[in-house]
């Protein structure tokens, strides 16, 4: 193609086929005192205007309009080479070297085509059928999707070259770029009426007034007129009063179904209280359930004096929990404390909560004799380690706990409004805690207090002195 560099701008626009230069392939370019741009290429030789390139050049237009020169100017000739050389002398002819002679081009002898074309409207199709035009109005269908018109330019020199400019008044707002195209379809018209008029452009870019006007009625669908929406309104306005008046009639009986889905609904209401009732009874000891129920801005709180707590976790958790993937230690961890809530539920030891691997449990929240609590904890440890042994003769895990017990006084309460726990604190589930710490693997470790209110009923080995924070030296024993 050609390329025109604008200095000021520092940019190059590419002129090819793609923007009307009608070919890529450009041998030489010759500028005559005119502003006539001639071109030589593998398709002959063409002309363009220098104020068009510059237009194309600042953006204001996108392609370009070129004359190609042929017999019908006086070129007889099989064309121009890529090797041939032009040239402009001294008189400001331009001198063009062929493959079969030269031609020489004088802009003071060769006048400009002043003869301007006479348009002529053929004939328009809508959609698939095709009418010829005597100067009637063009009545488009409402269901036609699809308008061709079709016209041409009358004139003896070069018609081949003219090119025309259209525009369809209500559709579009200015003419179209100058084209060798003479048939123009619109699509999409919206019903009302329009004008169509063309002009044409010679050879030498002399320009015709435009074309007597084409009326077109494009014609509306029946739901585009207007008495149809009048008639569409009065029709809503009558549905919309007997829909009041259908809609007041089934209110009456929704009514009289309400009636009924209340007592229903009443009854499922008594049904999911019992059944919220039985769930509160699984996450607290059940004097506790029965008090929040009965109170539920109130604060629950109790201290009992003589409790025993336990405390059991996992050896090397940690360890295998960064190996194991999640899914499966979870579903390891969850049969496990599965197994551990069960015998909680059929000892009757109250579980508290757990933390990760950790298992906290206790006794003593009840109306139950002193005893009975601390040796029911005891005996409940005894069962979780046999628990863990049966667990691992089924899943081969090898898991190990420690167990630690406590016995002494604790407050306990619910804390919080929404997602309510309820916990216990206190000196003594701090040493439950160092107990299982402290403790060994599959071993139960107990507190001095533990160890006095069931030395007659368990056997223990011989006293271990443990260092426990915040206490300092203390006497334990682990139950054989």
């Amino acid at each position: 193609g050609l390329s025109i560099l604008n200095q000021s701008s520092e940019t190059i626009t590419n002129f090819n086929s793609l923007n009307g230069l009608g070919t890529d392939s450009v041998f030489q370019a010759l500028v005559d005192y005119t502003d006539t741009v001639w071109i030589t290429t593998n398709k002959g030789i063409l002309s363009a205007k220098m104020s068009e390139i510059q237009e194309v050049v600042e953006g204001k237009r996108k392609t370009l309009t070129v004359r190609t020169y042929g017999k019908s100017d006086g070129l007889d000739t099989g064309g121009v080479t890529s090797t041939s050389y032009s040239l402009k002398d001294s008189q400001g002819r331009l001198w063009f070297t062929l493959v079969d002679g030269f031609a020489i081009y004088d802009p003071v002898k060769l006048g400009a085509n002043q003869h301007l074309p006479r348009i002529e409207i053929q004939n328009y199709m809508i959609d698939n059928e095709s009418y010829d035009y005597h100067g009637e109005t063009i009545v488009v269908p409402p269901a036609a999707k699809r308008l061709s018109i079709k016209y041409t330019g009358l004139t003896s020199n070069s018609p081949e070259r003219l090119q025309f400019s259209y525009k369809l008044e209500g559709f579009e707002s200015d003419y179209s770029d100058w084209q060798s195209t003479r048939v123009i379809s619109y699509t999409n018209m919206k019903p009302g009426n329009y004008t169509f008029t063309v002009m044409a452009l010679n050879n030498d870019g002399a320009e015709s007034l435009p074309s007597v006007p084409v009326h077109i009625t494009k014609k509306p669908h029946i739901w585009q007129r207007a008495w149809f929406w009048v008639v569409s309104i009065l029709l809503l306005a009558l549905g919309i009063f007997f829909a009041v008046r259908y809609k007041i009639y089934t209110m009456r009986r929704y009514q009289m179904q309400l009636e009924k889905e209340v007592e229903q609904r009443t009854h499922e209401l008594k049904l999911a209280n019992e059944k919220a009732e039985h769930l509160l009874l699984n996450i607290l000891p059940e004097e506790i359930a029965v008090e929040l129920t009965e109170n539920p801005d109130r604060i629950i709180s109790k201290k009992y004096p003589n409790a025993t707590v336990l405390f059991t976790d996992i050896v090397g958790f940690t360890k295998m929990s960064s190996v194991m993937s999640a899914e499966k230690l979870v579903t390891m961890l969850n049969q496990l404390i599965s197994k551990f809530d069960e015998r909680a539920k059929k000892e009757g030891v109250e579980k508290i909560k757990t933390i990760g691997d950790a298992y906290m449990a206790a006794t003593g929240l009840s109306e139950e004799t002193e005893g009975d609590s601390v040796k029911k904890m005891v005996q409940f440890a005894i069962g979780l380690l046999q628990d863990v042994r049966d667990f691992n003769e089924v899943t081969e895990a090898g898991l190990q706990i420690r167990v630690g017990i406590n016995t002494g006084d604790l407050v306990a309460g619910v804390i919080g409004k929404s997602k309510f726990i309820y916990d216990i604190w206190g000196d003594t589930v701090n040493v439950a805690s160092r107990m299982e710490s402290t403790g060994v693997p599959m071993k139960i470790h107990v507190s001095e207090e533990t160890y006095a209110q069931t030395k007659d009923l368990f056997k223990f080995g011989e006293s271990v002195d443990v260092e426990v924070k915040g206490k300092g030296i203390m006497k334990t024993y682990f139950i054989d």
